[in-house]
């Protein structure tokens, strides 16, 4: 496997889970101000899964060696952005 393409693929992984849990982050904020709040997020889930899942699935097509370094760049930025948004209390208001 060319370090080359492990790298994007870990990179892509990376921009797959900012717009998946960043996404994800944006619509339960807004979910408030929402008036049909259930539409919102089930419209933001099914966008945020098929661009995922899609991705997953071109990236499966090189190897499952590719797929799990994209995951893992995936799952990176889940746990970075639980660390850094996980403890923020500004929905207790």
């Amino acid at each position: 496997m060319n370090p080359i393409w492990a790298l994007g693929v870990f990179v892509l992984g990376m921009t797959l889970g900012v717009v998946y849990f960043g996404g994800l982050w944006l619509t339960v904020r807004r979910l408030p101000s929402m008036q049909i709040p259930a539409l919102w997020f089930l419209a933001s889930l099914l966008f945020r899964l098929g661009v995922v899942l899609t991705s997953f699935f071109a990236v499966l097509q090189g190897g499952w060696e590719l797929l799990a370094i994209c995951v893992f760049g995936f799952l990176v930025v889940r746990f970075v952005l639980v660390g850094c948004l996980g403890n923020s209390h500004e929905f207790a208001n």
